[in-house]
């Protein structure tokens, strides 16, 4: 018997059978040709990609004069946390402000997902995949039980299961389900199958991924969710 937020979690995300559980075997032989995959892969869509960011970065730095990438902490594969990189979309003075504030530039790569092309880099650190669950900022981490930290046994990923499915149109509690589902299922399969609904999800700019407000709003679903069943006073950090 866990304890009553594991029991939340529990009812919570529910793991969906539709895919067969990978084995201990099966799944370590899938990490291992697909971290040499990731390299091969964003070495060439680096080169590839060299004619579209450098006259994106050449406009970002023109519109305001300020930095072209964006470095934000976020939490990695066990909790270790990393600096992730992407082109600046919001304006130069952002943090200062109360919600996220775009330049025109920052609007099209958003939509586009041109802004994490940067994050091409990370995956030749070792610090992220092509496929994994995204990587959130260190709050969600802090705010988690170890059932929903589960999503973080594997390399995140510039997009994942999550991120195909709906992106920000489904809710965080959703968002865990699916990635502890890629952690739980993961395969060639499922790999090609996340990298096709990606791509029709950007095509229709579907469930862009969120701002500030998002974010507040989730994390206090995940404290509202960890602490409700032990009757502790939630305390909304963003205040």
């Amino acid at each position: 018997m866990g304890s009553k937020a594991e029991l939340v979690a529990r009812e919570t995300v529910i793991v969906d059978r539709r895919y067969t559980k990978a084995s201990p075997m099966r799944k370590n032989a899938y990490l291992f040709i697909k971290r040499a995959f990731d390299m091969v892969f964003a070495i060439i869509m680096l080169i590839v990609t060299l004619p579209i960011t450098l006259p994106v970065a050449l406009l970002i730095f023109l519109t305001d004069r300020g930095p072209v990438f964006y470095k934000q902490e976020r939490t990695g594969r066990y909790g270790k946390t990393f600096k992730i990189l992407k082109l600046r979309s919001c304006v130069r003075n952002n943090e200062e402000l109360a919600q996220d504030s775009y330049t025109w530039i920052g609007k099209i790569i958003r939509k586009t997902s041109v802004d994490e092309l940067p994050q091409l880099i990370n995956i030749l650190r070792g610090e992220m995949s092509l496929i994994g669950p995204r990587p959130w900022i260190t709050e969600y981490y802090k705010n988690m039980n170890s059932i929903q930290r589960r999503r973080y046994d594997v390399l995140p990923g510039i997009t994942g299961l999550a991120q195909a499915s709906g992106r920000n149109d489904i809710s965080i509690f959703d968002k865990i389900q699916h990635d502890i589902e890629y952690v739980d299922h993961c395969s060639f399969a499922l790999h090609l199958k996340i990298l096709w609904k990606t791509f029709v999800s950007v095509l229709v700019h579907e469930g862009v991924e969120g701002g500030k407000g998002t974010i507040e709003d989730e994390i206090e679903a995940l404290q509202d969710e960890q602490y409700k069943s032990r009757g502790v006073k939630i305390v909304n950090l963003f205040n």
